[in-house]
């Protein structure tokens, strides 16, 4: 197998189920109600949970963790006096509990805690204020510890990834568009004076904008892996690259 070439056709491979997924979300949203199709096609909701574009999210996330963590183990061979290494298992491990959110419904979960908190609460506590909040809950857990880290990834990534820093730093900003912004938005704005066009539009767009960028981070580390195997360029074959590692 050419390494050099794996990384975009994985990039490829993973944009055309993005795209099914996206035409499979547009056929259930204008699919008639009581048709004998309609449940079938409700697999394929963007705008839902524990469905095939919530677990192909989750299996993106746990594939990347898998390239974060191979190159962890990489950098530990080449540089093993060099504690900046383990900010890649750092990575990997976030990517890892990234999948577990998606696949296990994590910030769902604190959102609907948040919620019975914050209407349970003292209305004069500061707590009991908190439900004037326009959006999800959950964002107010997950923006004020996500943001400032996804800024130290992005800077990391970009002094790391040397040719690739391009995809990976598109790729966060896009990601972050979709499951911050947008999300937000759809929080504050779902229930406006145009539902239909607003499950069918701003769903896809958010949806999409996640699923693409953590492809692009993961095109990114999979470039970036295969420079580690074949620094040199070499023959590009899978079966003869080699680790290599300092004198």
């Amino acid at each position: 197998m050419k390494l050099h070439s794996l990384p975009w056709k994985v990039f490829w491979c993973l944009v055309a189920v993005e795209v099914v997924l996206a035409g499979m979300h547009v056929l259930v949203t204008w699919a008639p109600a009581g048709t004998c199709i309609r449940p079938t096609l409700a697999m394929f909701d963007l705008g839902q949970e524990g469905n095939l574009p919530t677990w192909f999210s989750a299996a993106q996330f746990l594939l990347l963790g898998l390239v974060l963590g191979a190159i962890y183990l990489l950098e530990r061979r080449r540089h093993p006096e060099k504690p900046l290494i383990l900010c890649w298992l750092a990575l990997a491990l976030g990517a890892l509990f990234l999948s577990a959110d998606e696949a296990a419904q994590i910030h769902e979960w604190i959102g609907a805690q948040l919620s019975h908190t914050i209407e349970h609460a003292n209305p004069r506590s500061w707590v009991a204020r908190l439900i004037l909040f326009p959006s999800y809950y959950w964002v107010l857990i997950y923006a004020p510890i996500g943001l400032p880290l996804a800024a130290v990834v992005a800077r990391f990534l970009w002094r790391q990834l040397g040719p690739a820093r391009g995809p990976s730093t598109a790729g966060i900003l896009l990601f972050l568009a979709g499951a911050v912004g947008l999300d937000y938005a759809e929080g504050r704005y779902r229930s406006g004076p145009s539902p239909f066009l607003w499950h069918m539009d701003v769903f896809l767009v958010e949806e999409m904008a996640e699923m693409l960028g953590v492809t692009l981070v993961l095109t990114a580390c999979l470039v970036h892996t295969v420079r580690l195997l074949d620094p040199a360029g070499g023959s590009g074959d899978l079966s003869r690259a080699a680790i290599p590692a300092d004198p």
